[in-house]
This record gives C-alpha cells, sequence and structure tokens, in this order.
C-alpha cells in the first residue's frame, strides 16, 4: 500500500512549542466531554481569545465526534492492513472481482480514516487542520495539538 495517508503536519512536530493550554467541554447532561491540550510558541499567544476560542471549539468537537488519532500517520501499520483485507474480503463474498474488491476496500478504508482522525474531520467552521492553520496565520506562531480525550 502507498503512503496517501501521510500528511504534511508530521515534519512540523519537531518544532518547539513549550506552552500548553488545556481545553475542556462538558455537555449539558454532562454524559459527555472533551479534554484538549494545545501547544504553541509563548504564553502570550496561549492566553489570547483567538487561542481560547480555539481550544474550546477543539474540546467541543472532540466530546462531539470522538477521533481516535491526530493525524493520518498515527494510525497503526496494523490497523490500516487489517481494515482493508476486512472490507477486501467482505467485497470479494458479495462476488466482485478481486482487483475491483480492493480498490473499493482501500477507498472505504480511506473514507474511514477522514472519520477517526482529527485533523481530517469537519466542524462547522471547516476542516480541524483548517481552523488550526488559521490561528497560525494570524498569531503567527506554531501551534499543535499535544493531546485529546474524549470521556
Amino acid at each position: 500500500m502507498d503512503d496517501w495517508y501521510l500528511k504534511p503536519y508530521d515534519r512540523r512536530l519537531e518544532m518547539k512549542t513549550p506552552v500548553s493550554k488545556v481545553g475542556a467541554y462538558d455537555s449539558p447532561g454532562g454524559l459527555v466531554s472533551g479534554t484538549v491540550i494545545l501547544q504553541c510558541e509563548t504564553e502570550e499567544t496561549g492566553e489570547s481569545t483567538l487561542f481560547q476560542a480555539l481550544l474550546q471549539k477543539l474540546a467541543r468537537h472532540v466530546a462531539e465526534r470522538n477521533p481516535t488519532y491526530l493525524c493520518f500517520s498515527d494510525v497503526p501499520a496494523a490497523v490500516l492492513s487489517s481494515d482493508v483485507e476486512i472490507r477486501r474480503q467482505r467485497h470479494i463474498q458479495e462476488g466482485k472481482p478481486r482487483k475491483i474488491a480492493e480498490r473499493q476496500a482501500i477507498n472505504e478504508t480511506r473514507r474511514h480514516l477522514f472519520e477517526l482522525c482529527l485533523m481530517e474531520q469537519e466542524t462547522e467552521m471547516g476542516h480541524v487542520e483548517d481552523l488550526i492553520k488559521d490561528v497560525i496565520a494570524r498569531t503567527g506562531e506554531f501551534i499543535r495539538v499535544g493531546e485529546f480525550h474524549r470521556t
């Protein structure tokens, strides 16, 4: 399988982001909560209203959508290959030719990964990655997602 799931976001993970801020969201009924740790370069950016708004949006998004991975490259190869294999076998059992079954399995796995990866998920304001890039452009500092959890 080719490296279609690798993103340029990965090479920036080596940049220094010493300031970490935590954003949390609890659903109105208290059944679901989301927590996000965003990292940035300076304390001023971490305290800005733009950064804090991004924190709250991402925490709410994590609570609502429950992503599993940050980006495509975080998905283990074993998960990818087993997902493709399961989908391929299902298509073959449906009577489709092997080549078509392979292509459909890969396409379905790609669509499924968009649902699992936080940076690829869609919000009401656009992709999560685009929201972060917008704040990066406005602040002039690199920002990255440190961790995220849903409970």
